[in-house]
């Protein structure tokens, strides 16, 4: 892949990579209010995964497979 090839796709990984953290935001917050024993381990499984695509969008941003 060339330079140019890997700044696009860097660029066109901004915005999913943004939305991923607006949701990992929510759900800390939401983690942090939350009384429900059950809907907090809920919350906990939304925001492992929502971490691991985090981490993904950041590593295809890196050219990474």
């Amino acid at each position: 892949m060339n330079p140019e090839q890997k700044r696009l796709i860097k660029q066109l990984l901004e915005v999913p990579q943004m939305r991923a953290g607006q949701m990992i935001t929510l759900l800390t917050f939401w983690l942090e209010a939350e009384t429900d024993n059950d809907t907090s381990n809920m919350i906990v499984t939304a925001l492992t995964v929502a971490r691991e695509i985090e981490q993904s969008l950041a590593e295809s941003a890196e050219g990474k497979p």
